[in-house]
């Protein structure tokens, strides 16, 4: 009979304690729609709670354990599957082959001697301005679009926002908010010039029409960096470069390592400390990560330095 009591008080302190964790993690939910102006009907709502209370305990047991070089942090990804963020966020479908197939050949390194002394850091975070890509997979035209603004910055002294909408409604070589190629992004630069977003805002979305295909912001062209020269390059300004960004979903700060070098995501590489830790713009807005930016481990963590473009 004791054995039986204490068995059921067992049972119901569980219960007590599940039941508490769902209402602290039902208190969170309703908080973080509020912050990121989300609502939900019907059977979305369950969906979505759900999805958000798995994500959460991933966090916390991701934040609890001290060996972990960087943080987790709940943003605003938070109701959405892997499976789902993948879909939405990641090109998935670009293999390593197919992007060698289109990389730039015509164009070879040639502008920094080799025998020059790369710089112990560099960062241009101050440079470059975080953008929100929402939900249409056009990283490929952030980051191209993130490369020729910086060549503009640094080589010719000019602040400029240019437009990735027109790249994904007009760069035929491309596939729009399905995925693209930065590299060849960057040649249509080169060739057709950029509008201001201003005259070409993003919409988040493909136009059925493509509204300019030129216009007045033209780089020189594009070139193709090797893996061995991706830092030395990056002393004169930003790169284009893709990396596997399967588990960047609640990346919150510190030195990221935790990824394979199947590339699905086009960012900017801005910098590297005097640790070799490299510096990242991505686009997926100032809520995610360390203000849009990120840190990762050095050497070719997540693939950093197997493609690597830059605007000429």
């Amino acid at each position: 009979m004791k054995s039986a009591l204490i068995i059921l008080i067992g049972l119901l302190s569980a219960f007590t304690y599940l039941n508490q964790e769902e209402n602290d993690g039902h208190i969170e939910f309703q908080s973080w729609k509020r912050e990121y102006g989300k609502s939900y009907t019907g059977q979305q709502e369950v969906f979505r709670f759900f999805n958000f209370q798995i994500n959460l305990n991933k966090v916390n047991k991701h934040n609890s354990d001290k060996n972990k070089t960087y943080k987790m942090r709940m943003n605003q990804f938070s109701d959405l599957s892997e499976e789902e963020f993948s879909l939405l966020y990641l090109t998935h479908y670009i293999s390593d082959e197919f992007i060698q197939q289109k990389q730039i050949t015509d164009e070879q390194e040639s502008s920094i001697k080799k025998n020059d002394k790369t710089k112990t850091s560099v960062d241009w975070r101050k440079i470059t301005q975080v953008k929100d890509q929402g939900q249409c997979a056009g990283c490929w035209a952030f980051g191209a679009v993130g490369a020729a603004e910086a060549w503009f910055y640094v080589k010719n002294n000019t602040s400029v926002v240019l437009s990735e909408q027109q790249l994904i409604d007009c760069d035929t070589q491309s596939f729009g908010c399905n995925g693209g190629y930065q590299n060849l992004a960057l040649k249509y630069i080169a060739n057709h010039g950029l509008n201001d977003a201003r005259v070409y805002p993003y919409t988040q979305k493909q136009s059925v029409t493509c509204l300019y295909n030129s216009g007045p912001y033209k780089t020189n062209g594009a070139q193709s960096v090797s893996s061995n020269n991706v830092k030395q390059f990056l002393t004169e300004y930003p790169l284009v470069v893709v990396v596997d960004a399967s588990n960047w979903q609640f990346y919150g700060g510190g030195v990221f390592k935790d990824c394979s070098r199947s590339v699905n995501h086009a960012v900017l590489a801005v910098g590297f400390d005097e640790n070799d830790n490299w510096f990242i713009k991505n686009s997926w807005g100032t809520s995610w990560g360390e203000k849009g930016f990120m840190t990762l481990a050095p050497g070719n963590t997540c693939g950093i330095t197997s493609y690597a473009y830059r605007a000429i």
